[in-house]
């Protein structure tokens, strides 16, 4: 159910229905598998709520919670990934707010300059 509301695109009817699945099966398969998907429904392009920190939690759940699982190294691949987006994250809005204040000071020094001229 949750797969065929996935290819519909219908993020939070499968999001409930892996919800539904991770809670019955515990920390057995097909706990995994769902909390695989979780995280993909968190990165999906499509996703208008996509949320990469959610995601990130469930992937750092699968590698511990089920070390044997075979998505264990997708799982992996993701959280590296994932880390690299929020650290690139960080710096842009570390320069955003460089720049902000570059503009800021540059503004002062315009409105000096004009004064100074009067």
């Amino acid at each position: 159910m949750a797969k065929s509301l996935l290819d519909r695109n219908d993020f939070e009817g499968a999001f409930k229905e892996y919800q539904k699945v991770l809670t019955l099966s515990g920390t057995n398969p097909p706990g995994d598998e769902a909390l695989y998907h979780m995280g993909m429904i968190h990165v999906h392009y499509g996703n208008p709520k996509r949320d990469y920190s959610k995601s990130l939690v469930f992937y750092r759940r699968l590698v511990k919670d089920y070390p044997q699982s075979p998505r264990i190294e997708q799982a992996r691949l993701w959280i590296g990934m994932l880390q690299e987006v929020e650290r690139l994250n960080q710096s842009l809005q570390k320069c955003q707010q460089t720049l902000e204040e570059t503009k800021k000071v540059d503004i002062e020094i315009e409105e000096k300059k004009r004064e100074k001229t009067k």
